[in-house]
């Protein structure tokens, strides 16, 4: 009898799997089984995600987010060349909440917007609208285009 020793090179040139094609096979098919059960279970994470927001409500992050487009396409009309063929993708917008200011609600919306150039080339550029709710009602405190200032006071930027 002879008294054999596990050694590092014997536990990684064993085959534990067995010879037999049938239970290969099968065990083939269990593994792409469970692959795909959770693959359609959807418990893994997002490929993308939304950006993260700290706004009080999913409503008003989306109010705000509406409200903070349509501020943009009007705000920004002026400093474009095509307003009318520029693109804001609701997908890539962000809003956070801001701090209160003299019973003022203030959300920060953020966003690209894709317009063509005196070219006609589509470019991409960065907006920033912070949107005011006071009494019911929403209104721009401030807006930047590329980080350039082009409506209220820098105050508002944080």
């Amino acid at each position: 009898m002879t008294d054999e020793k596990w050694t590092l090179k014997k536990v990684f040139t064993t085959n534990i799997l067995p010879d037999d094609p049938v239970i290969l096979s099968i065990l083939g098919c269990a593994f792409l089984i469970g692959i795909l059960a959770y693959l359609r279970s959807g418990n893994r994470p997002e490929r993308y995600s939304a950006p993260v927001s700290t706004a009080s409500t999913d409503t008003e992050e989306r109010t705000a987010i509406y409200a903070g487009i349509e501020m943009a396409k009007k705000l920004l009309s002026d400093h474009l060349k095509a307003p009318s063929q520029a693109k804001y993708p609701k997908e890539e917008t962000s809003a956070v909440e801001l701090p209160r200011r003299e019973g003022t609600q203030l959300w920060r919306v953020s966003g690209p917007v894709d317009a063509p150039n005196e070219f006609g080339a589509a470019i991409r550029m960065k907006w920033t609208v912070v949107v005011a709710s006071k009494d019911g009602k929403l209104f721009p405190a401030f807006a930047s285009l590329n980080g350039k200032t082009i409506f209220g006071d820098s105050s508002h930027r944080q």
